[in-house]
């Protein structure tokens, strides 16, 4: 099975632990992305900062506010709301491998290291996977037309009509 090397976004996109929460989140709304990962001061990979993290602050921050007026102030940063520790797999781990992670982990990204060098190389996300999947459904010309009738046909089961 093929490798995630390929799939992997190299370019990343990071956020300071001591950087504002608003400044975050409006990168990862400019840059549409769902995950940022967090460096420390030294330039160390110490978390990462999702969608549902921005979430989860926005609806413990401002509960009772209404849908789309919210706001974070000057003391909320984005190392209290970052997840850690980061979740990570190697270059050289397959697409299944890391797909069955996601799921089992119900979590929607890792942070892609290089086997040699121990350093980050990209990250890969749900996102991704989906593309990859769609280049085999569109290689295979696989038919996607499923009716109930015919999941009915495939497993043996009688139609009630």
């Amino acid at each position: 099975m093929e490798t995630i090397q390929k799939l992997v976004t190299k370019n990343l996109i990071t956020v300071q632990i001591g950087e504002k929460m608003t400044r975050a989140a409006d990168l990862m709304r400019r840059s549409r992305i769902r995950h940022l990962p967090v460096l420390d001061e030294l330039g160390r990979l110490v978390g990462i900062l999702s969608d549902r993290d921005v979430n989860r602050a926005i609806k413990t921050l401002n509960a009772g506010v209404t849908e789309g007026s919210y706001a974070f102030d000057d003391a909320h940063l984005v190392q209290h709301f970052m997840s850690w520790p980061v979740k990570a797999v190697s270059s050289q781990d397959t697409v299944g491998f890391v797909a069955s992670q996601m799921i089992d982990e119900k979590i929607s990204s890792f942070i892609v290291f290089d086997d040699a060098s121990m350093a980050p190389t990209g990250i890969i996300t749900t996102e991704d996977l989906l593309r990859y999947l769609l280049r085999l459904v569109d290689k295979e010309s696989v038919p996607l037309d499923v009716s109930v009738r015919s999941v009915f046909e495939f497993l043996a089961v009688p139609t009630f009509e």
